[in-house]
């Protein structure tokens, strides 16, 4: 994942940041810390995860797993992934909600997962101009 992480930072992200586009995306550091540090040793996560630029804002949709897992049965095409499981995204949450206790996710932004998606969408959207906004008013387009 991390190394995956840095080849799409490489290839996608950084190109479009300079060409003026802002990134959102989606199972970034903080996913690894919580997946991948509910089966490996923390350190070594975050050692693999080092260079990869910080975000701006993170995310965390917080929902129950059930939910999770029926949003997943409905992605079209999609297979249920080896993590999909009740048991491993309850360590999951338990794991997210460890890195915000401790202050491990860069300007955090815990939203209600159970919305229906579109409200999602739109309070993502809303938070992520809003921060353009703060950041370079002079840049952010009508």
């Amino acid at each position: 994942h991390a190394a995956d992480r840095l080849d799409h930072i490489d290839t996608v992200v950084r190109p479009a940041m300079e060409a003026g586009v802002h990134v959102v995306s989606d199972r970034y550091v903080a996913s690894s810390m919580a997946y991948q540090g509910a089966v490996l040793p923390q350190e070594f996560v975050q050692r693999i995860n080092a260079r990869a630029m910080g975000p701006d804002i993170t995310f965390f949709l917080r929902m129950p797993a059930g939910l999770a897992l029926e949003r997943v049965r409905m992605r079209q095409g999609a297979t249920r992934e080896l993590y999909e499981t009740p048991e491993f995204l309850a360590d999951v949450t338990e794991r997210y909600d460890l890195l915000l206790a401790e202050g491990s996710l860069t300007n955090p932004s815990v939203i209600d997962g159970r919305q229906s998606i579109e409200d999602i969408a739109q309070l993502v959207d809303k938070s992520v101009h809003a921060l353009i906004e703060e950041r370079s008013p002079a840049r952010l387009e009508p």
